[in-house]
């Protein structure tokens, strides 16, 4: 989700917010992705050494929240992944 505000002088400003999205953790799916449940439906996200959170403590079926971002080779990369 992008937000735009404008600032004195014309100038704007870009603020990118994350909203963070209720799941199931699945599992982990190899090194680099895990596999998350969202309203029924399973998908895998990349995990890099920006993700912020618990991805070292979460368990499988720990209920979580999360978000994720699209990436340019449309992969989902998961930004944060917190255990309820």
């Amino acid at each position: 989700m992008k937000y735009i505000s404008e600032e004195t002088g014309g100038n704007s400003t870009e603020v990118y917010l994350t909203t963070q999205i209720e799941g199931t953790f699945i599992g982990h799916v190899g090194k680099d992705k895990v596999s998350i449940e969202h309203e029924g439906e399973t998908l895998d996200y990349l995990v890099n050494g920006d993700v912020v959170g618990d991805v070292d403590k979460v368990e499988n079926g720990d209920e979580i929240a999360f978000s994720f971002v699209k990436n340019g080779q449309g992969q989902l990369d998961l930004e944060t992944l917190r255990l309820n």
